[in-house]
């Protein structure tokens, strides 16, 4: 079974004094939200009745997460590093969006498959965005809520099918791997203040 770490602490806590309502959260598994305090980001937070073995988020929780209710009223990206169950589901992430016009879906290849299956969402043609980018490669995405990065990191045995993403909020950067396996390679340097990273148990 694997878990997920971040470098300082897990549950919400504020990310940065210099923005009111600035914080990153534990969801559950790989799930993270973050927001400046206007704006949040969920990242791989968005698969519920995911796969057996795994951490999920509470009934409520996810009530919330896809009715985009309370905490999540304000997220403008859902970001899923890759199509497990763990870290994502089609139909959770479609709910999400059918309930929220405001927000960008940002996925490989693989995990568009699952979301066109999952449902039909509104404008899917600029919301959905999927990338497939080569490991050890990077590409900075324009005109997003927050400065995002997006990464090509393997999931092991060479697989290209993991996102890593680095989004700024609040001026600080914090830098999700997916599941992220074995040695690896990023062709550039980065800085980051937050690192959410994969640890097996």
């Amino acid at each position: 079974m694997r878990s997920f770490i971040i470098l300082l602490a897990i549950n919400c806590f504020v990310i940065t004094a210099n923005a009111e309502g600035a914080k990153l959260c534990h969801i559950a598994n790989a799930g993270f939200y973050a927001t400046d305090g206007k704006n949040g980001v969920l990242l791989d937070a968005l698969y519920r009745d995911g796969l057996d073995g795994f951490a999920q988020a509470s009934d409520l929780t996810n009530e919330k997460m896809e009715n985009v209710e309370d905490l999540f009223a304000n997220v403008k990206v859902i970001f899923a590093s890759h199509y497990h169950g763990d870290h994502m589901t089609g139909k959770a992430m479609v709910r999400h969006m059918q309930n929220n016009d405001d927000s960008i879906a940002i996925i490989t290849e693989q995990s568009k498959q699952l979301m066109i299956a999952g449902g039909t969402v509104k404008n899917a043609e600029t919301r959905i965005k999927s990338f497939n980018i080569p490991i050890g490669e990077s590409l900075e995405i324009e005109n997003m809520p927050f400065p995002i990065k997006l990464y090509g990191i393997s999931h092991g045995e060479g697989r290209p099918d993991n996102l890593g993403i680095a989004v700024t909020v609040a001026g600080k950067t914090i830098m999700h791997v997916g599941d992220m396996y074995g040695e690896q390679k990023i062709n550039e340097k980065i800085k980051v203040d937050y690192l959410i990273l994969p640890f097996g148990t």
